[in-house]
């Protein structure tokens, strides 16, 4: 039974992967028309049904829609249910910690030049971060403070314009608020951080990208010593 429950998991896998092989191959664009489930079937030498666990797999993402009439047609995807998708994945799964702090650093640092050239180049942009310092500086709860300090970090890879990098790194953040809820000593972290976000904002405004990365890899390392002392 269960050597037959992980053959039938990998052959839907494999129809998927032959599935967005097909659309990559032929160059399909949004809209346009796939073969029908049974022409699948026959091409790819499955059943129909393993064709129909692929298709309403990739539905799902918007990779694939399904319509009364139209068939299948190529579809949007759907960055929001990815995010949603892999951030349950991320709640259920015990990953490391440690390698998804590396993972943000890598992330949030790495935009940083992007991030100063946005900020220069829009005032609207410093604007809207330097609210969002103000709203940290006069925080009333934990609560509030990681909300803020959520929305601080979001924000400074959102100005980089790096859409994928977006939605990971608000699968991190939402890793990271449960942290930050677990660390006792938060008090320590919010008073050393609390001025570290508008320095890193400044370094940026003035085109300091290597002041404004080692204050924020500083920021993050509180993070290691708790890890490590967990």
């Amino acid at each position: 039974m269960m050597n037959s429950t992980i053959n039938k998991q990998t052959l839907s896998e494999i129809v998927v992967s032959k599935i967005k092989k097909h659309i990559i191959d032929n160059d399909l664009k949004a809209g346009d028309r796939l073969p029908t489930e049974q022409e699948m079937a026959d091409s790819f030498g499955v059943s129909r049904l393993s064709v129909r666990e692929a298709t309403t797999t990739l539905s799902y993402l918007g990779i694939i829609d399904s319509a009364p009439r139209r068939g299948l047609t190529v579809g949007k995807f759907d960055l929001d249910r990815l995010k949603e998708f892999l951030g349950f994945h991320f709640a259920l799964n015990d990953y490391p910690r440690e390698k998804l702090l590396y993972t943000r650093v890598v992330i949030e640092v790495g935009i940083l030049g992007y991030s100063s050239k946005a900020i220069i180049a829009d005032k609207g942009v410093y604007y809207k971060l330097d609210e969002i310092c103000n709203e940290i500086d006069k925080y009333d709860s934990l609560d509030s403070y990681i909300h803020w300090d959520i929305e601080f970090h979001s924000m400074l890879v959102k100005v980089a314009g790096i859409e994928p990098l977006v939605m990971f790194n608000d699968l991190l953040q939402t890793f990271f608020r449960k942290f930050r809820l677990e660390i006792s000593s938060i008090g320590k972290y919010r008073d050393k951080g609390h001025n570290v976000h508008r320095e890193i904002l400044e370094s940026l405004r003035c085109g300091n990208v290597d002041q404004a990365e080692n204050l924020l890899r500083e920021h993050l390392g509180c993070y290691k010593e708790k890890i490590q002392n967990s």
